[in-house]
Parts: C-alpha cells; structure tokens; sequence
C-alpha cells in the first residue's frame, strides 16, 4: 500500500518544508487545475509517466507550458527516436500506486518506484513556487523547487533538473546528454503483479534476479546464507510441477466429458476438448512455467540459448525448445505438440493428457556431469582490475576487486565495484573487508554466472546490425489516435534499411555504445569485413587496455573518428602506434591523465579534435618543457567538467598554434588573465584562439573579463552562471559584459548584433557616468574602456544648469521605456511606452504603474528585459534611479505583481 495525501503532507511537516494547500474537486488535467488554482502566483506542472521498450519508467515534470517532445528526449536519453512511449494505465497504480492523474514527483516516496527515473523541468527554477498534486488529484500544494529537492533527497533519490525543450545534436562526438538518467535497474510489471500474488520467491540466495524474463532487472549486494532447497511452493521439484500441470488439465477434461457433449461433437469431441484445453489453460500453464522458471533461478539456474534436443516423450512426440543449464546441469525442456484427435472413449486420462499439455508443461531431465557443457574460459576466469557487465544489462558496468570465497556463505563470488554506484555496500560483509569500493553502497557481490566478460568488437557488430527487432518490439511501437486508442506503427523501408546496415563493407560509421566489447578480432580480419569504417563510436564498453584499441585501430586503415567515452582505460599506454588517421579522439570519463596525454600524442599526428570531459584533471603537466608543445593540427580541445582551478595550467597551453577553440566549462577556474612577452617577433599566446567556453566556473572578479580583450583573435565567449557575470548572485549584466568586451561578436551563444553593442556601450558610458563619487583615475582602473567608449560615442560630462530648467532641457534628459503587463490576475493590458527622466526612482516608477494602469489592490513587481538575456532583472531596490539599475532608453519593463 503507498502512501496516502495526509501521510505525504505529514512527512512534508516533519522535515520543516512549508507549503501551502488548497483544497477542490478532482481535476484530470492542468487546465482543470488551473481553474482553481491558476490565479495564484508559480508554475503549474504537467507530469508525464512514460516507459522504454525495456520496461524502464520515467517521470517527466514540466512546467504547464513546457513543450516536451518525446521523440528529442528518447533520443537524448540514448534509446532512439521511439525509444519513449506513455506507460500503460494500469502501471500508475503497480508502479507508482497512484491514481490516474495524481503522477507527481511526490510519487517516488512509495518503494515501488525506487527505479523510476525523474527529469524536472529546468525552467522550475526560475518560479517562486511550483504547484504539485499531493498523492491525490482533490487537493494541490505549493513549494518552492528547492523544497521538492529537498524532500526527494530525503527520500534517497537524486535530482536532476532538464532543458526538456533543448534539442542538442546526438552524434559521433555529442553523446546522448541524458544517457546517465536511464535506470540501470528496470521495474518489471509482471514482477510487481507476482508479489501482489504473494509468490515469494528468494531473491537474496545466489543474488538471482527473480523476474519474468530471461534478463536481470534487479541486482542484489552481498551474499546472504544458501537456504534450503525446500522453499516452501511446489514448483522446486519437477515432479510436483508436473503433477499440478496434469491435475489442472484433467479436471478441465473431466468436466467436459459428458454424455451431452458426446452426443453433440462425436469422433470430434478430441479437437473440441483440445482447443478448450489451449484457449482456457494457456495463460495459466504459462503462469505457472513462470513460476518454475523463477524457482529455478533461486536453485542456481540460468537460460542460454535454443538447443535441438533429441529427448522423445511417452507418447512418441518430439520434445525441443529453451534449455536451461548450470552446474548442477539442469535442462528444462519446453515441449511443443499438435493438436490431438481421439480414437475412443473413454480415455486413459494421464497419458493423453500428459500429451495434450505437453505444449505448455515443463520436464526436468538430470544429465550426468560429463555432458555438461562447460562454461567458456572468458567466463569462468576473472582478474582483479577487469571491466565487467551484469548478464543481460550491459549499461550496469563495474571493476573487479576481489574474486574467492566469502566467510560464511558456499561457493565462488566476485566482487564488483559498479560505476553507477548501484550496489549494496562498500566492500565488507559481515564485518570482513575483502575490498575498498569507491563510495559506501557501490559494491556487490555476485555470482560468477551473473557477470559478462565482454564480447569481441565483430561479434558486437553482428548483433548490433545483423539482428532484426523481434515481433513484441514491433508490437509495442504505436501512438494514440484522437480516440485515445493505440494504433500500431509499421516501419517502411526497414528491410531495406537493415539490408544497407547489413553490407559491414560499405559501412562508413558504426556505433557500437553499450554493447559489451572488451576485445578485438586479428586486425586482418577486422579489415577484410570493415575496409571503408571512418567512424567508431565505442561508448560504454569494457574496454581498458590500449592494446585492444591499438589492434582495433590497425584493423580499420581509414579511421578517422573514435570515442572511447565511459571506457575506464589503462594508466599504462602501450600499443598504441595505430592512430595516426584519426582527427577526432573522444576520451570523455576515462580517467585518463594528462601525461597519458602525452604519450599518445606522437600517435596522433592528424588529431584535430581531442576531448578530455569528466577525467577529474588538475593539471597539465608537459614533459618536455613549462608549455605544451606539438599537437600542430589540433583545432579544438574540450576540458569540461575537470577540476582545473588555477589558470597558469590553462596557460602552459597558449603554444598550441591551431588551438581555435578551448572548452573549460564546469571547472573551478578563480581568475583569468593574459601573459605578458617582451619579444614581438615571438608568437603570441593564444593567437588563433577564437573560441572560449568559461561558464559554470567560479569567477568573482570583473577583471577577469577584462583581461579576454587581451587575447588577439578571440571573438565567441560563453561565461554564464560565474558570480561575476550572473545578475542574480549580484554580478554584472549582459549590456555591461558587452560594452567591457571589445571584439566578442558572440556572447554565452547569443549574437551581439551592431545595435545592440551601440546601445549597450552608451548606456555603459552614461551608468559610469551617474557614479559622480569615483575620481577619474578611480573609474579607469576599474572600468578601462570608459573613456574609450566616451570618445567613440561622443558622450559629453553633464553639467549643472545655472538657469531654470527649461521644457527643451527636461526633454533631453528623458528616457523612452515600454510597460508591459505580465501579471496573471492583471488581465490584458496593452504595452505603455512612456518618457520619464533617467533620475526617476524604482519606487516612483512602481507608483506611475499603478496609475497608468489603474491598479486597485495590486502591488507591481518590475522586471528590467535585456535583449539576449535568458532571464529578466528584479528591480528591486526603490530608491535606486532607473538609469543606475540599467534602463535606458527604449528598454522594457516587465509589470508583474506581488503575491
């Protein structure tokens, strides 16, 4: 049972979240809502609850007027254009035990849907408030957004806040940007249903996954002690399984049996029984093979591939079908049989029985340990250090750190650190350390069958392009029609797509993203089936030896392009002659240094683009001298998201002649400034560097910004979200970055066009110029082109009148500004445009509003709209004059109003 409304609304109150609550009928959509709570200041949220085709689930929150596009955000999350899909209606209530119309993210208190992934809205951040259903679609409760996240961290679920209308490209270098948000666990539908159904199957003994499928969706820490086989259902041994199987069929048969029915169909009474036994039995003998298959994972069973069997039943009929193996050498064989015509009455119930059912029943047959198939060696070895994946998840990645025994519990284990931190402690069980992991609950251990070791890189191939979709994948694509009905979608043209993909020479790219390849075939061979691949995207995989990418890469003559993204390489960089044709090399989180770096840049004679996100690099450390050298063809370099914090390790890298663009968004960089040289006929740093990315740094001073007039050619810079340039946390505005930037034509991906650097440098000038306290030598220092931008606008100083103020005199000090209504509760105003004089007050101003626009009981809010700028400016501070809070002339003010 989930959590009810007053159970939420009392944990809300127990963690100290304000929020307020307004009670009305249920409502099914967010114009209903909005009827009732629309007037109200805050964004109203939409919710979507969706799945993939791997039965992974996803809460979507969006402000009301948010337009998310389902096609964009499957492919940003990795899993293709129709990759998304509305979950089915029933899995509201076995998923997130809601009712319809009451999906939230409130909905993650309940443990069933501890594996569903939430996306809010980035756009709540910029609303005082947010409103929610709470549980139930009767009441809505408003908060801010950093309550929800407060009370979803308390719950244990992690945050993450989307550009949901953003559309980045998704390609060979530009990775899906919200791979990291799918599950790494799936919600099985038929495994919730199951516990309703109180089957209790182990799910701590061997860690087995007990699902419906052959693939692990849940994965379990440490071991627990081995339980008896006798786990209490009857369907851990074979022969009550099939005694449950015949009782069920006979007593259907039996009933059917009458003189009536006799009578009625004759010699056909055999077919008749038979279509009556598979129209009515199907579901529940598969329920029941179900069941068994479940049990036999608890008994240490797994499923491999389809076999022939040559195993003949009682009544003559072949016997084949799925086999299931381990090493206590269990096949369980799924027997297929035609329908049946008896040939007199009455019947020898068991026996024919027995055939009849055969279709649906499972026989368990013991083989002696001789024919066992044994386990490859890839499999059953593992060393310390090695990459792995779970068995049937190949984006659930981890390291090997300890292989043995564990204390207390048979058998052999394998100690897994997972990258998702997805595991259930740190390394110790029981009080005994076998290892260190990485964070507290990162690590597991599991069985060694329940791990892969990897594929090779052709393999990955074929089933990456040689394997068609299989029929339920087809089934489950489809939209709704305006009736609210699932139409199913056909794919035209698709044989003929997967006969081009099939053609491995013609290939020129080929991605490979989470596919389990951890080596390589001979390089000959790899060359004879791909001799025309130029791209290779190799995101995800289990790959850490340099050796492995260097035969790879021997084997593809024409390779140009290569990620090896999410791939935790080798520190010893070895055998790696082989990439001297590739210009882009993507080494995103790789844990790769700089003086790895360095050692395969002899290699990468042609690179042009080098990417290095996410590798936690402090430094960068040249071998040979206090600068970087070589690298003279490399035109962009990607450090985002390091920790590089002083900006001398950025400098040892001005000698890079064909740099163009440096990308160090998301570090800690403090300070900027340029290099001095006395030697004019030496290179200058930088020089053809016209690109720089410094956003999401931790820049205080404005004199970093100053110092980017500096560097000769650059012309794009992007320094949003810094203390110094973000208006919210008190830094300097959009129209003051421009004027201080004298060659930036493109500002934080924003065009500076010739009007808009005009009206921003004269309104520079003239707020400079209304701080009559600073001396001359003062407003140099701290604003270097102001008597520059002076000059070039032909600015005259004010001075005082000694005559009266004549109406020519006030005319030349006034400013043309927009009012425009954007309150809820206001209505539809049209825009004012007004002259007032720059000296005007924000308070006065607010005043004028309320006449203007004959506001009764309504107190404005003003709001300064900058051309460019993503967000609008508070004008919050009434005695301010407009001029010196940023209004110039044809500005727009913003009219809201206060809660």
């Amino acid at each position: 049972m989930g959590f009810s409304k007053s159970q939420l609304l009392e944990r809300l109150q127990a963690k100290q979240i304000k929020f307020s609550q307004y009670d009305h009928p249920p409502v099914m959509t967010v114009e209903a809502q909005a009827k009732y709570v629309g007037h109200i200041k805050g964004g109203l949220s939409k919710n979507l609850f969706l799945k993939d085709k791997k039965h992974r689930f996803y809460i979507v929150s969006a402000l009301a007027d948010t337009k998310v596009d389902l096609k964009v955000l499957s492919q940003r999350l990795g899993l293709g254009k129709q990759g998304l899909r509305m979950a089915p209606e029933e899995t509201v209530g076995e998923i997130l035990e809601v009712p319809l119309g009451c999906v939230t993210p409130f909905a993650l208190v309940n443990e069933s849907a501890q594996h569903v992934s939430l996306m809010l809205d980035e756009g709540f951040k910029s609303q005082e408030c947010c409103f929610f259903h709470p549980l139930s679609n009767d009441t809505t409760i408003s908060l801010g957004i950093q309550d929800v996240d407060m009370f979803l961290k308390s719950v244990g679920r992690r945050v993450a806040f989307v550009d949901l209308e953003a559309n980045p490209p998704v390609g060979k270098d530009q990775p899906p940007d919200l791979a990291s948000l799918v599950p790494s666990d799936t919600t099985n539908i038929k495994e919730v249903m199951e516990k309703t159904a109180s089957l209790k199957i182990d799910e701590a003994v061997n860690s087995k996954p007990a699902t419906t499928t052959a693939k692990a969706s849940k994965h379990y820490g440490g071991p627990e002690k081995e339980k008896s086989t006798k786990t209490g259902n009857s369907f851990a041994d074979p022969e009550k399984f099939i005694e449950e199987i015949l009782e069920k069929a006979s007593s259907l048969v039996v009933s059917e049996i009458k003189d009536v029915n006799i009578e009625k169909h004759g010699q056909q009474l055999g077919d008749v029984v038979s279509s009556l036994l598979k129209k009515k039995l199907t579901l529940e003998f598969q329920n029941l093979a179900t069941m068994f298959k479940n049990t036999a994972y608890t008994e240490g069973f797994t499923a491999v591939k389809k076999r022939k069997s040559k195993v003949v039943s009682s009544s003559g009929l072949p016997v084949g079908g799925p086999v299931f193996e381990s090493g206590q050498a269990l096949y369980l064989q799924v027997i297929v049989c035609p329908s049946v015509n008896w040939e007199k009455y009455p019947i020898t119930i068991h026996d024919q029985i027995f055939w009849i059912v055969s279709g649906y029943a499972s026989k368990m047959q013991r083989v002696s340990e001789s024919e066992k198939p044994s386990m490859p060696p890839h499999q059953r070895d593992f060393k310390l250090g090695q990459r792995v994946h779970w068995a049937g998840d190949c984006r659930r990645i981890g390291t090997v750190k300890y292989v043995g025994q564990v204390e207390g519990y048979s058998g052999d284990w394998v100690g897994v650190d997972w990258d998702n931190r997805d595991g259930k402690h740190d390394g110790s069980v029981s009080g005994v350390r076998y290892f260190n992991a990485q964070f507290p609950k990162s690590a597991s251990f599991a069985r060694p069958h329940n791990l892969s070791t990897g594929i090779s890189l052709l393999q990955a191939l074929e089933i990456r392009y040689r394997t068609s979709s299989t029929k339920e994948e087809e089934d489950e694509m489809y939209v709704f029609s305006a009736s609210n009905k699932r139409v199913n979608v056909q794919l035209l043209g698709k044989e003929k797509i997967e006969d081009i993909l099939g053609r491995f020479e013609e290939l020129p790219g080929a991605s490979l993203s989470y596919q389990g390849v951890s080596s390589s075939e001979d390089p000959l061979e790899i060359s004879k089936t791909l001799p025309n691949l130029k791209e290779l995207d190799l995101t995800g995989n289990l790959l850490s030896e340099w050796q492995v990418v260097g035969s790879i890469c021997s084997g593809l003559p024409a390779l140009s392009g290569l990620n090896l993204t999410n791939n935790m390489m080798s520190h010893a960089v070895i055998g790696i002659s082989h990439l001297t044709n590739i210009r882009i090399l993507v080494l995103n989180n790789t844990t790769i240094t700089w003086s790895q770096i360095e050692v395969l840049k002899d290699s990468l004679q042609a690179i042009q683009e080098l990417h290095l996100m996410g590798n936690k690099l402090k430094e960068i450390t040249p071998t040979s001298s206090n600068v970087v050298k070589g690298f003279d063809t490399l035109r962009i370099l990607n450090l985002e998201d390091n920790y590089i914090a002083d900006w001398t390790e950025i400098l040892k890298l001005s000698q890079l002649k064909c740099l163009e663009q440096l990308h160090l968004n998301k570090n800690n960089i403090e300070h900027i400034w340029y290099p001095t040289t006395n030697d004019e006929n030496s290179y200058k740093p930088f020089q053809n560097l016209r690109c720089l990315l410094i956003g999401g740094n931790k820049i205080k001073d404005v004199a970093s910004m100053d110092a980017l007039n500096s560097y000769p050619g650059l012309v794009d810079i992007r320094c949003s979200d810094n203390p110094a340039t973000d208006p919210i946390r008190g830094g300097i505005s959009r129209f003051v970055l421009i004027a201080r930037l004298a060659k930036v034509t493109i500002l934080n991906g924003s065009e500076i066009t010739p009007r808009e650097r005009k009206d921003s440098e004269i309104r520079y000038v003239r707020l400079v110029m209304s701080k009559a306290h600073q001396n001359l030598e003062e407003i140099k220092r701290l604003h270097p082109r102001f008597i520059e931008l002076k000059a070039f606008h032909g600015i005259e100083d004010e001075r005082a009148s000694s005559g009266p103020v004549g109406p020519q005199k006030m005319a030349s000090g006034l400013i043309a500004i927009t009012l425009k209504c954007v309150g809820p509760s206001i209505g539809e105003k049209p825009p004012l445009t007004k002259k007032l004089p720059a000296t005007t007050t924000v308070g006065k101003l607010k005043t004028l509003c309320e006449s203007f626009f004959k506001f009764k009981s309504i107190k404005p809010l003003l709001y300064l709209q900058e051309e460019g700028s993503p967000l609008p400016i508070l004008l919050d501070d009434d005695m301010e004059s407009i001029n010196d809070a940023g209004v110039c002339n044809q500005s727009t003010i913003l009219v809201d109003e206060q809660n």
